[in-house]
């Protein structure tokens, strides 16, 4: 699994034009869905985050399309042996590429406040915060976990006990979690076998 950064600094129109270049026209459409600059620069730097991964571990380097399964999860339209799966929040950036299923997320640091523990976490997951772990963690590890499997996100994820340790690593509904905090949030990438993560200067995906 790969991540970067895209700060204020690079939330720029010279960012976007260069990532856009990167980009599919497929992307490109998606991309134009965003209305601020900096989620566009987002949507685009995943984009070109997952043609690095592609062709780090897999040697491709054309520009990869995609479709979505019933539930949302995205697939690759001509290498549909590779798995994928991508995040962005608020400049945060992520891809994982993997021979098995594999799901990933990246989020922004998430506040407890209006009630968000009693309807995202279940008893055990809250027993974890009451011991110090953040919810962001615990948040992206089960989006993660639903990304993984495909079913999407259920509205009742607090029936899901799936974050059952405080470690960044551990197993959990027969698979491999890693779970990191990164500056300004949380990132995890569940898969059935251990996956390693490794950070990509966002300079990298512009050229």
């Amino acid at each position: 699994m790969y991540f970067s950064r895209f700060d204020a600094k690079l939330a720029s129109q010279q960012t976007l034009d260069a990532l856009s270049a990167r980009c599919s026209p497929q992307r490109l459409v998606s991309m134009e869905r965003f209305r601020r600059l900096s989620d566009r620069v987002d949507s685009c730097g995943v984009y070109a985050l997952l043609r690095y991964a592609l062709k780090r571990e897999y040697g491709i380097d054309e520009k990869p399309y995609f479709y979505f399964g019933p539930f949302g999860k995205p697939v690759l339209t001509n290498c549909r042996n590779i798995h994928f799966n991508l995040s962005h929040s608020h400049g945060l950036i992520c891809a994982g590429v993997s021979d098995a299923p594999i799901g990933v997320d990246i989020q922004q640091t998430i506040s407890g406040s209006g009630g968000v523990e009693e309807l995202f976490c279940s008893e055990g997951e809250r027993a974890l915060l009451k011991g110090g772990m953040e919810l962001t963690r615990i948040w992206a590890a089960k989006e993660s976990y639903f990304k993984c499997v495909g079913t999407g996100i259920p509205e009742r994820s607090a029936e899901h006990d799936i974050c059952t340790s405080a470690e960044k690593s551990f197993r959990s509904c027969g698979r491999y979690f890693t779970v990191l905090g990164v500056r300004g949030g949380a990132l995890a990438v569940c898969s059935e076998r251990r996956e390693k993560i490794h950070y990509v200067d966002p300079n990298e995906l512009m050229s």
